[in-house]
């Protein structure tokens, strides 16, 4: 028998199905050396208990877990053959529509900030669903809910703009706990979230061990959380993250551009091809489509260099 030999077992004996014909030996186990430091008190007992429940959970196998929505979007991504996220933070109408009559038909998603709209009315919702029917793309308001769920819960339903009526996914800071997303969308049908995971501008305070219990939270809620806006400064920076998320929920990117560059206002940004290649499902691009001088042939580059190497690796 060929054996593989390790100095820690962190998976306890758990190995890839690809590797069942070899044998694991270990020097030592991750509890042994958990107990160990227990005992000479250099780990506390509660430490203790969520790392080894950390370690069980790792062991199950998280990448079982299954997220409706993020199915739901992978199958518009194959439908449109687009994975580009449009970013439409126009000022008002006129200009809004003017943009997406010419890139509605390349995006997949159209992200929204209804708020900062100098026009809104009750018209715009209805123009809006108009588009997205007739143009096939999913609505994503980026709202970004921060606060304990009764206040988001009416947020999101009630107010002028009522959210919940038209957006078919929200933005979601993780920081208030689970609250956000049972206020947000216990009650709701078909409708659901991205989890803010890491930020594009610079000094952000979004460090790993957040992300992580973002991934986490997001692991506890798959039947509202579709994935995860993420931003990474490289390849191999994005594909660490990617080996995280769980399940097939899905890794959204901002900060995409044709080519990396610096931003004028501390934003990082990265090519196309960098975020594709490191294991983005789908770019979230906004200046860089709306301020083109012709927006639709912007928008249709972008989709082009994505969805060809997204493509590639289905």
């Amino acid at each position: 028998i060929k054996r593989i030999q390790v100095v820690i077992d962190r998976s306890g004996g758990v190995m890839h199905p690809g590797l069942k014909k070899y044998k694991l030996q270990s020097v030592l186990r991750m509890e042994e050396i958990l107990n160990e430091l227990v005992h000479s008190g250099k780990l506390s007992k509660a430490l203790f208990n969520q790392t080894l429940a950390f370690l069980k959970q790792s062991q199950a196998g998280t990448k079982q877990l299954y997220s409706p929505l993020a199915d739901k979007i992978k199958k518009k991504i194959h439908t449109k053959k687009s994975n580009l996220i449009l970013s439409l933070d126009a000022t008002n109408q006129k200009d809004f529509f003017k943009i997406l009559e010419q890139t509605a038909p390349y995006i997949f998603m159209l992200k929204t900030h209804v708020d900062i709209m100098e026009d809104f009315d009750e018209h715009f919702i209805e123009k809006l669903s108009e588009y997205a029917y007739r143009y096939n793309f999913l609505i994503f308001e980026d709202r970004k809910f921060a606060d304990i769920g009764n206040t988001v819960k009416n947020q999101y339903h009630g107010g002028i703009y009522k959210i919940s009526s038209w957006s078919d996914f929200v933005t979601v800071h993780g920081i208030p706990g689970d609250g956000i997303l049972r206020g947000l969308f216990e009650g709701t049908q078909d409708k659901g979230g991205f989890l803010l995971a890491r930020m594009s501008s610079e000094g952000n305070l979004m460090n790993d061990t957040y992300t992580r219990r973002i991934f986490e939270m997001g692991e506890r809620f798959p039947q509202w959380i579709a994935g995860y806006i993420v931003h990474g400064r490289n390849q191999a920076e994005l594909r660490r993250l990617k080996n995280k998320i769980p399940g097939n929920q899905l890794m959204l990117m901002p900060g995409v551009r044709l080519k990396s560059m610096p931003g004028k206002l501390g934003q990082q940004y990265v090519s196309v091809e960098e975020a594709m290649k490191g294991g983005v499902d789908a770019i979230i691009v906004g200046s860089g489509i709306i301020q083109s001088v012709q927006p639709g042939e912007e928008a249709r580059k972008y989709r082009d260099q994505a969805w060809e190497i997204y493509s590639q690796k289905q």
